[in-house]
């Protein structure tokens, strides 16, 4: 089931290179990169070519700041707050920071650092709630329905989310040394979560910008 991902992945990264000359603004060419990315680390661990001493955790942790600074980025391009976007490049600096570290002194470089997981996605879900309150609050708000950033974020904050809460129980059953009563949990959620965020993000690739509306500002 797992393996459904992984087509769902390279589903959102097909949608992404159909309409890559049709999309409006560097925010959305930026995803192309992202999902190259991301299906190069995961059907390479699918097939166990990054292995290293039976373990692919280690390309996970090199990519999953680089996810969490490109939607930093992302959403630094389309809230016109200044302030906000101060913040995202000081919490990109910090994941990043604060990622090095965990690889080093903490969880390692061969095993899921979920702590860096955690607290990216919960900076990220920030970058979100942020630009859905902008969105709500801007004047002549477009068809939200057809607007890409809409699909974008709905899909990213239930992965984020769900991939939060998940990590954190994760880190209470690895303690106890006992996944049995979690395992099934955890796949039947991963899954759903995935779904959801592919699914928004192959949507998202399909619909287009107002030029009129200020959100487009880069």
């Amino acid at each position: 089931m797992l393996l459904l991902i992984n087509y769902l992945e390279t589903l959102a990264l097909i949608c992404s290179i159909i309409n890559y000359k049709k999309f409006e603004t560097k925010a959305l060419k930026g995803f192309l990169f992202l999902l190259m990315l991301t299906n190069i680390v995961e059907w390479g661990n699918f097939y166990r070519l990054f292995a290293i001493k039976h373990s692919t955790n280690w390309v996970a942790n090199i990519r999953n700041p680089i996810e969490f600074i490109f939607i930093g980025w992302f959403y630094s391009t389309i809230i016109n707050n200044t302030k906000i976007k101060l913040y995202i490049k000081w919490l990109n600096w910090f994941i990043i920071v604060t990622s090095v570290i965990n690889l080093i002194f903490f969880q390692g470089f061969y095993y899921l650092d979920s702590y860096t997981i955690i607290l990216g996605s919960c900076f990220c879900l920030y970058y979100i709630i942020v630009y859905l309150i902008q969105l709500m609050k801007t004047p002549n708000i477009p068809n939200l329905l057809l607007y890409p950033y809409f699909w974008i974020s709905v899909g990213f904050l239930f992965f984020y989310t769900g991939q939060s809460i998940l990590l954190s129980f994760f880190q209470y059953f690895l303690y106890i040394n006992d996944f049995s009563s979690f395992r099934t949990i955890w796949y039947f959620f991963i899954i759903l979560i995935n779904i959801i965020l592919y699914s928004c993000l192959s949507i998202a690739f399909f619909c287009r910008l107002k030029p009129t509306n200020t959100l487009l500002q880069e």
